[in-house]
């Protein structure tokens, strides 16, 4: 998937200032565009959404902000519960019963590079989500060391995910990956610089605008931008990739059975 830069700014001007603010200033480029691909999935299907389940994220995940109000939101997190919500473990056993078949979707952001199973996860994914409902998984497809002890592998490319998703049993509806030679180079380091300062120069100017009340904000966005710039000169960052490179990948499979 390449996109261009007024197809990212048609999609943040849709939103509420608050979340702009937080997306241009804070937010890594490749968890927009995979929210891009996640809004745009949900406006063309036919989904009925009541019940979510978040596994090993949080109740702050973005997605949740494109899902109906009144969904029923369960967080199923390693962190709460590092016995019971180990997706390295076998969650097709009893103790796993109540969460069986019960969700319209499942999210998983940014974790089965965390996990030394990855495999099994979607397997246990599997498990959770109702015939017709929909699995969403978004990892990277290049990264750095981060969030150690807990990190296992660099990236993952669609043919992986596709390949997982078909041996859980699911059937896959859309799989696809963000390209970009820049964005690929600082995810390469574990360099997540926001748009505003990663991005064409209209997403800075935006920023200082959104955060104009908060000179600290302002300067360290001017700050971050000039950064950016020394290390990765003259790069665009949604300009088409010469060499294929992935930075961040997504599925979306459902449970046909």
């Amino acid at each position: 998937m390449e996109l261009k830069s007024k197809q990212v700014s048609h999609f943040l001007k849709s939103l509420s200032n608050d979340f702009s603010l937080k997306l241009i200033t804070v937010t890594d480029p490749a968890r927009i565009v995979s929210l891009i691909s996640f809004n745009q999935f949900l406006k063309n299907s036919s989904l009925e959404i009541k019940r979510i389940a978040v596994v090993s994220g949080s109740m702050t995940e973005p997605e949740l902000l494109f899902c109906p109000a009144n969904a029923q939101v369960n967080l199923l997190s390693f962190e709460d519960d590092p016995v019971l919500f180990d997706l390295n473990k076998d969650w097709s056993q009893s103790a796993w019963k109540q969460h069986h078949q019960v969700y319209d979707l499942v999210l998983c952001e940014q974790v089965l590079e965390h996990l030394l199973d990855p495999a099994r996860a979607f397997h246990n994914l599997a498990a959770l989500v109702k015939p017709g409902g929909v699995v969403h998984v978004s990892v990277p497809a290049i990264n750095n060391t981060h969030g150690e002890p807990y990190y296992f592998y660099a990236g993952f490319p669609c043919a992986t995910l596709e390949t997982f998703a078909v041996n859980a049993g699911l059937d896959l509806l859309e799989c696809d990956s963000w390209r970009s030679d820049k964005a690929s180079r600082m995810y390469a380091t574990c360099d997540w610089a926001p748009i505003a300062t990663s991005g064409p120069l209209r997403f800075f100017l935006w920023g200082l605008w959104l955060c104009r009340r908060d000179v600290r904000s302002g300067f360290g966005l001017l700050r971050g931008r000039v950064r950016n710039f020394i290390t990765f000169p003259f790069q665009g960052l949604f300009t088409p990739s010469k060499n294929n490179n992935a930075v961040v990948t997504w599925l979306f499979a459902t449970n046909a059975r």
